[in-house]
């Protein structure tokens, strides 16, 4: 590689990324790239070119359902920021090392996952109706900077709020409730998580 190439590489991906998480032109691909990372190994045979712009209050269709995808963020946290300080950072780095920073994780177990989304979840309720949420499948995408997430310790059951709900994190993907008029691959696929390499995760 070129003494200056590793510079070039990380401005350019990070001013990519920034492109696709702050404009409301890029909003429809992010919301499909979340849903399909809940629906990869879910579905068999299963392709993004699937998915579909839903009827509002829906983002994206795919077959019968009708997700609604919202992104949860540490409190405060701006990602479009942190890319901005990211993009200044690599124009400025003289050595690769200016790229590197400590990473301190913090751990949490995918059962908080759950817990925290579905307390989000439990916010929207005055803001969807109950005919609105009769015919909505909820995805969370959890995404929380900095944190180790563990695998669950235990069943994960908690009130039904949408027709059904689902959990995107960096590192898993559950459905972890569908009502009996959600879509059958959703029903089918209750109570299993799978891990970033499609590996299933015992509960």
């Amino acid at each position: 590689m070129e003494e200056d190439d590793w510079k070039s590489e990380r401005v350019e991906a990070i001013q990519e990324s920034l492109e696709f998480l702050s404009t409301n032109e890029q909003k429809f691909e992010r919301e499909k790239w979340v849903v399909a990372r809940l629906l990869e190994y879910a579905v068999d045979e299963f392709s993004e070119s699937f998915l579909s712009e839903a009827d509002e209050p829906a983002d994206v269709a795919f077959l019968e359902a009708n997700f609604q995808v919202k992104e949860i963020l540490e409190h405060g946290r701006r990602r479009s920021d942190e890319y901005r300080k990211a993009l200044l950072v690599a124009k400025n780095a003289e050595d690769f090392s200016d790229l590197v920073s400590d990473y301190n994780p913090k751990f949490i177990s995918f059962c908080d996952i759950v817990a925290r989304s579905h307390r989000y979840a439990e916010s929207l309720v005055r803001k969807y109706g109950p005919r609105e949420r009769e015919k909505l499948d909820l995805v969370c995408y959890f995404n929380f900077n900095h944190h180790h997430e563990t695998p669950p310790e235990k069943s994960l059951e908690v009130t039904h709020l949408f027709r059904s709900f689902a959990i995107v994190s960096n590192r898993y993907r559950a459905v972890i409730y569908a009502t009996e008029d959600a879509p059958a691959f959703l029903r089918e696929s209750v109570g299993k998580v799978w891990d970033i390499a499609g590996e299933q995760v015992p509960l």
